[in-house]
């Protein structure tokens, strides 16, 4: 973290997570919204970087755990945009408008994301076998 000040701070930044989040990745989703939405993501782990903190406190400070409470919020958020984008049906409370229909109970997958050097990394375990079926890099 550097003093680097721009426009953009956590507590607008965290706002602008939620509200996007709610508005493209909601329960009702499209991969159009989802790829804004992951896009914005993006953008915003970078101006994250550039992102000061003015308190110099050693103590706790309120400004370096808001500083990582949102850098963690946008991972989380980026994991959930990349879990919807290869899910391609509607299951549970979940609706894609461009996959309308759940897949066959045999076909139905469980979605694993892990985080290694920095990048994330999505596999898809099959439910009926419980084997892996699918990597897909994040």
């Amino acid at each position: 973290m550097n003093n680097y000040q721009t426009a953009c701070s956590v507590s607008s930044m965290s706002l602008k997570l939620k509200v996007g989040m709610s508005n493209n990745v909601g329960v009702i989703r499209d991969q159009t919204s989802l790829r804004t939405q992951l896009a914005q993501l993006n953008e915003w782990f970078e101006q994250l970087s550039l992102i000061g903190v003015k308190s110099q406190s050693k103590l706790y400070n309120d400004e370096v755990v808001e500083y990582f409470e949102l850098k963690n919020m946008l991972l989380v958020a980026k994991s959930i945009c990349i879990s919807a984008l290869h899910r391609e049906e509607s299951r549970g409370a979940h609706y894609r408008l461009d996959f309308p229909t759940t897949l066959a109970e045999n076909k139905a997958v469980h979605s694993l994301l892990r985080l290694k050097h920095n990048q994330l990394y999505l596999t898809h375990k099959s439910v009926a076998t419980e084997k892996n079926i699918e990597v897909v890099n994040g």
